[in-house]
């Protein structure tokens, strides 16, 4: 048996989220603060905790604070009235059956989905819940928080005058009132609130009640905190390893009967020994006699002692004087002896054991993993996930981990397996993205003749793709040479995203494209940095202006970049190579694209408002006409468009003054920019180098990416 699926409503950011799980591993990946505890906790209260109730702090602050906002608002018409007695009752009763007031706006409900084989699963316990003949092979419940309004009802009444003592002391500022009025309102909705638990069919609209006990003993759930307490130096005592060790094996029967066995070994022992009476005779011998003349009472209770150790207290005894040992080379070190990753290792694997060693084939198994990379060096990390890949792959308990791991994202290698947690423009909020939806919905589609988006994907999972779910924002760039200006840049002159976690993704000119799909599928607003490309034989500007780019990802935006974010699933026509054109060196530069797309339309085309998600930045008359970034700082820092020229001696000068780095061609006529940057082709990141250990970065900035990176730090 499987948990399929949940829908959660109004749980803390949780709004209206479906997780859908994997029949082996899924990942809960996402930023900090995004939502993956929130995940978690609902995991827990539903399948493990005993807890009373749900409490209002785990309520949408947003849709709480708003409905008691509009309650309190309709409650002072009540309290204007000045009704006593019945007239209260009825008044009150009037209001809160009005249905302009519902508290099911604010509270929690989550629809849960567990699947079943028919002919491997044991259904013995599951079964009688299934309210329908279901093709799915599926039984359904519901968890429902609701509001006994009898029972609000009543506390509201008995809360009644001193909210009206409250609301009509003029000796109270109206703002206090209401802070103070809407608190006692809280906390009367903190007391009326019940949990319920139903079966139901697979529209969630029947339903028939089942104990919270009856729910909870359906499911086999372990879950591995993210906080673990680990003893990683001497002064440590909390020998976590030792007693989690201990309190494994005392769920094992064969372990129990031997503690039994030495339980009854030692009450033998104490009353071999007469242990009792000693204690009595040598702590009590004068108490007795001593109480009896003081009593005055004829029925005097002799204090004795009874000392009958059981089962707990022989494990008890075993937590606190056991510790781990490390062996090694014969010799024995104490459990603070290794590191926090290696204990936290352990730590993992021996939890990973004991749930294996505790299947029950009638429960829907469920192993949950809070940050196991928690202190784990990467290697590490990778090591430790591989293994519980395996397991999990090869059998059926589901095991469910949430990680901000790039390194444990990297190990699982496929995308299908991953849900990403992010938070929306409303701090209240989250939303989750199923990357099995999003490779379903691109595996029949293509980049182009050679290349499936799927097989794409597959072969670059590991390049940037981790990075970009756990970023707020995303750069796609070139090479090198923009890493190192970007970062630099950044830093001295970006503040807002210098302290923003920025995904830094180098893709070349030709597949920032194919990035496009994840970054729409989980809404993340990214900054494309890529070279114009236009061919290198044009100097003057009509001729760029009729010329072509070559550059793939300009391409492919300027015809479908519109379309791509409208609507993911359509289907873009590629742009294929002949044959000819395909056996043709890229030396040559050869265009890509038809001839409809010149340079001047491609300038107004990025003059044209940016869509919020991806924005398309390069170079433009603004950067004198330049073609790659180099052109554009030299253009920028010299005040020079790029057929202008000047003497090699000029441009020695220059290299000499300003302690940059870039080759001169051997030529006794006019030089250009285009001339010294293709000279110098082969040492850009020595140029990059030198712009920014002589601090000229700053006065270098092209005018393209200055305005990419203050859109992608506006909100």
């Amino acid at each position: 048996m499987q948990l399929k699926k949940l829908n959660i409503k109004n749980y803390k950011r949780l709004l209206d989220v479906e997780l859908s799980l994997e029949d082996d591993i899924t990942l809960i990946a996402g930023p900090n603060n995004s939502g993956k505890t929130s995940i978690i906790e609902v995991l827990k209260f539903l399948f493990t905790e005993n807890k009373d109730k749900i409490e209002i702090s785990e309520l949408n602050i947003s849709l709480f604070n708003n409905w008691i906002n509009d309650f309190y608002e309709c409650y002072k018409n009540v309290l204007d009235k000045k009704k006593e007695g019945f007239e209260l009752i009825e008044e009150l009763t009037n209001f809160l059956n009005d249905k302009s007031i519902s508290f099911k706006n604010f509270l929690p409900e989550i629809n849960i989905e567990v699947s079943y084989d028919r002919d491997k699963d044991n259904l013995s316990d599951i079964i009688k819940y299934s309210f329908e003949l279901d093709e799915n092979n599926s039984v359904y419940f519901v968890y429902q928080c609701e509001l006994n309004l009898n029972l609000f009802q009543k506390n509201l009444i008995n809360s009644n005058k001193k909210i009206s003592d409250r609301y009509n002391n003029s000796g109270i500022k109206n703002i206090q009132k209401e802070k103070s009025i809407k608190k006692i309102i809280k906390n009367i909705i903190q007391t009326s609130i019940e949990e319920k638990y139903y079966y139901t069919n697979s529209k969630y609209l029947e339903k028939s009640t089942i104990t919270k006990k009856e729910f909870k003993s359906l499911f086999n759930i372990k879950i591995i905190n993210a906080l673990r307490k680990l003893d990683d130096i001497k002064n440590d005592s909390n020998n976590s390893l030792s007693k989690s060790m201990v309190d494994i094996a005392s769920k094992k029967e064969d372990f129990v009967k031997k503690m039994d066995n030495i339980s009854d070994s030692l009450i033998q022992k104490f009353e071999d020994e007469e242990i009792e009476n000693i204690i009595v005779t040598e702590s009590m011998n004068k108490f007795n006699s001593s109480v009896k003349e003081t009593s005055g009472s004829e029925s005097f209770a002799e204090v004795n002692l009874l000392i009958n150790p059981d089962t707990s207290d022989i494990n008890a005894l075993l937590k606190d004087v056991s510790e781990v040992q490390y062996s090694i080379d014969s010799f024995l070190l104490g459990e603070s002896s290794q590191g926090l990753g290696y204990s936290n290792m352990v730590y993992l694997h021996m939890y990973q054991q004991n749930f294996e060693d505790n299947i029950d084939d009638s429960k829907v198994n469920i192993m949950i993993i809070e940050e196991p990379e928690s202190h784990m060096h990467p290697q590490m990390q990778y090591s430790f996930f591989t293994k519980i890949m395996s397991y999990y792959e090869n059998n059926s308990p589901q095991c469910i981990v949430s990680t901000h791991s790039t390194d444990i994202i990297n190990s699982i290698n496929n995308l299908s397996k991953i849900r990403v947690v992010r938070g929306t423009k409303s701090i209240f909020s989250s939303k989750i993205y199923d990357l099995r939806k999003f490779v379903d919905s691109i595996k029949d589609k293509k980049y182009d003749s050679l290349t499936s988006k799927i097989e794409f994907y597959d072969f670059f999972f590991n390049v940037g793709l981790p990075n970009i779910i756990f970023s707020n924002k995303v750069i796609l760039f070139e090479g090198d040479s923009e890493r190192i200006f970007l970062k630099r840049i950044i830093k001295d002159k970006f503040d807002k995203l210098y302290k923003d976690y920025i995904s830094f993704i180098q893709v070349g000119g030709a597949y920032a494209k194919n990035y496009f799909d994840i970054i729409k599928f989980l809404n993340i607003k990214t900054l494309v940095l890529t070279d114009i490309d236009y061919k290198k034989r044009y100097v003057d500007k009509d001729c760029i202006l009729k010329s072509h780019s070559s550059n793939a990802t300009i391409n492919y935006s300027y015809n479908n970049l519109n379309k791509l974010m409208s609507n993911l699933d359509f289907q873009v026509e590629e742009c294929n190579l002949t044959d000819e054109e395909s056996n043709v060196d890229d030396s040559t530069e050869l265009d890509l694209v038809s001839d409809e797309i010149k340079i001047s339309d491609i300038y107004n085309w990025l003059k044209e408002e940016k869509n919020e998600i991806i924005g398309i930045f390069t170079q433009t008359e603004m950067d004198n006409y330049s073609r790659t970034l180099e052109e554009s700082m030299l253009t920028k820092y010299l005040d020079m468009n790029i057929w202008d020229t000047k003497t090699t001696n000029d441009w020695k000068k220059i290299r000499k003054e300003n302690n940059i780095r870039f080759s001169i061609p051997r030529t006794d006529g006019a030089v250009s920019i285009r001339d010294i940057i293709n000279s110098s082709s082969q040492n850009k990141t020595d140029f990059m180098y030198s712009v920014i250990l002589s601090n000229k970065y700053l006065k270098m900035i092209p005018y393209y990416i200055q305005k990419g990176l203050e859109w992608l730090e506006n909100e």
